[in-house]
């Protein structure tokens, strides 16, 4: 008696499964950041450009963020404000001048929905391979 195995049918499977877990576990780290930045008074313009897209990176996979096109200077842009309101910002020039802005306290929304996921990470993936 022998045993026959399909190995390219059985690294399919798993391929399809790691996919299948990647893509539930970005669209609860999107839905955790989009609900971290409401929590946090945030919204506009940062919330309109979250996004989960497919990486063209070899291993494949998601990623998932705050993705905008930079035009003019970065600060102003999409992404340059989301930095500022996950890692906070100083005053430049002082605060009381008309042009000066006031220090910001940083307002993380992207870690904590990064490292909640993280922790589920493993339990999903288990889920899709069995």
């Amino acid at each position: 008696m022998t045993v026959e195995w399909d190995q390219i049918k059985i690294l399919n499977e798993i391929t399809n499964a790691a996919q299948s877990a990647s893509k539930e576990i970005a669209t609860n780290t999107e839905r955790d950041i989009r609900i971290n930045l409401q929590r946090h008074g945030g919204g506009g313009s940062i919330s309109n450009n979250i996004n989960m897209v497919k990486s063209k990176f070899k291993g494949g996979g998601y990623l998932v963020g705050v993705m905008g096109p930079i035009v003019g200077k970065w600060e102003d842009s999409i992404e340059g404000k989301a930095t500022f309101f996950e890692y906070g910002r100083s005053a430049r020039g002082k605060a009381t001048q008309p042009t000066g802005q006031r220090p910001q306290q940083p307002r993380p929304f992207i870690r904590p929905a990064k490292t909640k996921n993280e922790r589920k990470a493993n339990p999903i993936y288990r889920k899709f391979l069995e």
